[in-house]
């Protein structure tokens, strides 16, 4: 028997992407140099944005605090929880996704330090 109850899937045509790939930073001293990250922007054809960043291989405490920056603003905090940590937002879901463009820069900050970062690029 079906489930009639189950909302339909729906498929979103993406009008762009935009990635980013992080790096530490010379100055970034807390953190390991083995330390990545990756964030994915995507625009859909309906004007509805989606944002993903993870980081790992961190070399901080569970718990640990990560704040997210683009244009100098701050648009999210991500926990560190076994090295690892991750942040994900949908306009879908009535969350603020910021937009990006080609170029501006994602910075990973631990307590108001920029730790890593990179700049955004066409997929």
């Amino acid at each position: 028997m079906i489930d009639l109850t189950e909302k339909p899937l729906r498929i979103r045509s993406v009008s762009e992407e935009l990635e980013v790939k992080l790096r530490p930073i010379a100055d970034g001293a807390l953190l390991t140099t083995s330390s990545r990250g990756k964030g994915e922007w995507k625009l859909y054809g309906d004007g509805s944005r989606q944002c993903k960043v993870s980081v790992t291989n961190l070399d901080l405490p569970d718990g640990t605090e990560l704040q997210l920056q683009v244009r100098d603003r701050l648009i999210g905090e991500m926990i560190a929880e076994r090295s690892i940590a991750r942040f994900r937002r949908e306009s879908e879901r009535g969350e603020i996704v910021p937009s990006v463009q080609a170029n501006d820069v994602l910075r990973v900050l631990l307590q108001g330090k920029v730790i890593l970062e990179g700049s955004f690029y066409h997929e």
